[in-house]
């Protein structure tokens, strides 16, 4: 009977195959939370999103690859809609829709160093779901006012004096 060992002088062909699978159910998971994201945008808001399926999946691994994190949700959520004239409460709809397909996004499709821009995202996406409907208040975090308050200290001890004041 042969051994299921794997020969040595072929191991390199047998990692590069199993790095292709992961790679190949990567994207396909890709696609899959694009093709749903995609369908439950236009059921939900009757608007046809600007990006096709295969466009949304790959603005989800770009995200995850290039690691945006704070700031991004803007992009992504308008790169998906375009120029789609949405009430804020669909709007609203929108960014939970796409919180959840990058929440169900692989966490391996991000860099094992880069877990926090996910985390920042994600926050970011939910916090615009939540805080644009009426009637909800938006309260930021205690990390997000030592932010805004260390960014105005910072911003107080560069401003240039102005003479004669």
């Amino acid at each position: 009977m042969k051994s299921r060992e794997v020969p040595t002088k072929n191991f390199a062909k047998y990692w590069l195959a199993k790095s292709d699978a992961a790679a190949f159910d990567l994207a396909q998971t890709a696609l899959s939370l694009s093709s749903k994201l995609r369908t439950e945008i236009a059921g939900q808001m009757r608007i046809a999103p600007a990006l096709q399926a295969a466009e949304i999946a790959v603005l989800l691994l770009t995200a995850a690859e290039s690691a945006w994190g704070k700031g991004m949700s803007d992009r992504i959520v308008n790169g998906i809609v375009g120029h789609a004239q949405l009430d804020s409460m669909n709007l609203a709809k929108v960014y939970l829709l796409v919180h959840r397909a990058l929440y169900l996004l692989p966490e391996t499709a991000w860099a094992a160093n880069r877990l926090n821009a996910r985390q920042d995202l994600l926050a970011e996406l939910r916090k615009r779901g939540y805080g644009i409907q009426p009637g909800m208040p938006v309260h930021s975090t205690r990390e997000e006012i030592v932010e805004q308050e260390w960014l105005r200290k910072l911003r107080e001890t560069r401003a240039p004096a102005v003479p004669g004041k």
